[in-house]
């Protein structure tokens, strides 16, 4: 499975994060994917990059170097990706690894990844590649589902 299904690119605010807190300084990414358009995959790395990882990032789509004004399919990924910048827009948490002490997901089936991150009993997750996925919490945690989208 080289592309994770096709959310491979989805993990890459999560890497630069790596890079980011091994350095000790703010980066910002201006590569994601600009081809695939599935409105779930940016809701996912919205959230991933702008909220649970810190990462700046920039929305990019095929007529986008050409000045073209998006429209079909790159106006329903713009709009998924801006719903996950709003989502997050004042999230400033501490990453976890799901299922590692102190995350707020113990464990999951049925997903290629889950990102976490939490503010005491707070916490701000979003899963890709998710047919059928099952995320166990740990106890006394309550939980509330924002959104569901194509996969994330």
């Amino acid at each position: 499975m080289t592309d994770e299904n096709g959310w491979k690119w989805v993990r890459h605010p999560n890497d630069l994060g790596w890079i980011a807190d091994d350095l000790g300084i703010w980066l910002s990414s201006a590569e994601p994917q600009r081809h695939d358009m599935t409105p779930g995959k940016h809701l996912a790395t919205a959230i991933v990059g702008h909220g649970i990882r810190n990462i700046g990032e920039c929305f990019r789509y095929a007529g986008g170097p050409q000045g073209q004004v998006p429209t079909g399919a790159e106006v329903d990924a713009f709009l998924a990706r801006k719903q996950g910048w709003d989502l997050s827009v004042d999230w400033h948490g501490t990453y976890a690894n799901a299922g590692h002490v102190g995350s707020p997901v113990k464990s999951f089936t049925n997903a290629l990844r889950v990102y976490n991150s939490y503010v005491g009993n707070d916490a701000l997750v979003v899963g890709c590649d998710m047919p059928n996925a099952s995320v166990e919490w740990p106890d006394g945690v309550q939980t509330t589902l924002l959104v569901e989208r194509d996969g994330a």
